[in-house]
């Protein structure tokens, strides 16, 4: 005696991922122990952003170089101000210049100074 399947939902299921993709869907956010990094790159460019897994107290700095290279101008008092994130570099003469907010505050610390933790976001635009 042959026994039947009814195999009509996998089938169905099966189309919808081949039409709509297996693409998972993005994190809604960091993990515990990650930090979000954001990019504007201004000029209408799309922002980037990146879930940096940490350990200890990472800089703002040291996490934004995981993600991208990262051009500095170091004072004599050892602050190391961004001039340049993946080769879009600040033009003084213009006017723009990279400046980042840690979880919606613009700090007046340096970027190799300022300590994260799980569950920050850092945003950088180029303004």
């Amino acid at each position: 005696m042959k026994r039947l399947v009814n195999c009509g939902p996998v089938v169905g299921i099966l189309a919808a991922l081949v039409l709509v993709g297996c693409q998972p869907a993005p994190p809604a956010g960091p993990a515990p122990n990650q930090v979000q990094v954001c990019i504007d790159w201004g000029v209408g460019m799309k922002i980037t952003r990146a879930f940096v897994t940490i350990t200890g107290r990472p800089t703002v700095l040291e996490v934004t170089r995981q993600i991208a290279p990262v051009a500095t101008e170091v004072t004599d008092t050892g602050e190391e101000w961004v001039v340049g994130i993946a080769a879009r570099m600040a033009d003084v003469d213009a006017g723009t210049l990279w400046s980042y907010e840690l979880n919606n505050e613009a700090p007046t610390t340096a970027p190799n100074l300022r300590h994260v933790k799980p569950g920050d976001v850092i945003f950088w635009r180029m303004r």
